[in-house]
């Protein structure tokens, strides 16, 4: 005895719901927003912010007394990209990693006068660290006085979750950060400046040349390649996807006429080869003025 079951028909209104539903996937798992810190706003959007005058690598130092040494806390921090790589001569595992934001160095001098780094902590890393932003007002309700703090997740290679809280506080003067409590769960930086009063911008950093031994890197357009890499791949995969329920449904094809181009992407390899034999020939100039077919 043989039975029928009856099937849905697929339509063009069925295949572009399925494409539609496919970019909102790829949409949601696409990178995130980079945080910008020439408009950092309030969670209620009522106040914004200009960070931009402090794109620069400030360092604050804390000197403690651990007998039978002392030992200097040097921490490097930069609000609104990673830091430069230090120009000091130290080897690259003493420095924080490359997309480091906040940087702790420990160096260790010894009662004899011999220094090293003991530990290097990458306190906020990553390629967008989004902070928490949250704003507190003044006694008075001036701007002088009121802060604007964020609030950084980390990683610390001894203690485990880390969190960094920069406390910007409004000025009219600004002065360098300084570290106001630094235990096994937080790191806290009490910073004046005027950046951190609303609708202020322009302003300069503090008067110490915070570039002194450090080597900036040119910037590059590296940032906006890789973000139309990243769209020119899905773009081929919803191509692909998109094709190939086109070509099943709604052509009724099978096996591999199913995939679009598919005798494309066979000779694909075959292709690739030929020209970089052809280009390998041209810039040996041992090309014989023929064509293979």
């Amino acid at each position: 005895m043989t039975t029928h079951c009856d099937t849905m028909p697929i339509t063009h209104k069925t295949v572009t719901m399925l494409v539609v539903a496919l970019l909102l996937v790829l949409a949601a798992v696409g990178p995130a927003a980079a945080f910008d810190c020439a408009k950092v706003t309030t969670p209620d959007g009522s106040k914004s912010f200009d960070l931009t005058s402090l794109k620069h690598d400030f360092e604050s130092t804390q000197n403690a007394v651990t007998p039978p040494t002392t030992t200097l806390f040097k921490r490097r921090m930069n609000l609104c990209q990673p830091l430069a790589v230090p120009n000091d001569g130290l080897d690259p595992e003493e420095h924080c990693a490359s997309d480091t934001w906040v940087c702790q160095q420990s160096v260790v001098t010894t009662s004899k006068g011999t220094s090293f780094v003991y530990q290097v902590v990458n306190l906020v890393r990553g390629p967008n660290p989004l902070p928490q932003v949250d704003y507190r007002a003044s006694p008075d309700n001036r701007k002088e006085g009121s802060l604007l703090v964020l609030e950084f997740d980390g990683e610390d290679g001894a203690n485990g979750h880390v969190k960094t809280v920069f406390e910007l506080e409004c000025a009219t003067v600004a002065e360098a950060p300084g570290v106001v409590q630094r235990n096994v769960t937080d790191l806290t930086v009490h910073w004046k400046t005027p950046a951190a009063c609303e609708g202020s911008t322009g302003v300069s950093p503090p008067p110490a040349d915070p570039n002194k031994g450090i080597e900036h890197p040119k910037e590059s357009s590296s940032s906006a390649f890789g973000t139309f890499c990243w769209f020119l791949f899905i773009a081929f995969i919803v191509y692909m996807v998109a094709g190939t329920l086109y070509r099943r449904f709604v052509l009724h094809a099978t096996g591999t006429d199913q995939i679009p181009h598919y005798d494309l992407w066979v000779q694909l390899p075959a292709m690739a080869m030929d020209a970089f034999h052809t280009i390998k020939a041209l810039v040996s100039g041992r090309n014989q003025g023929y064509i293979q077919v």
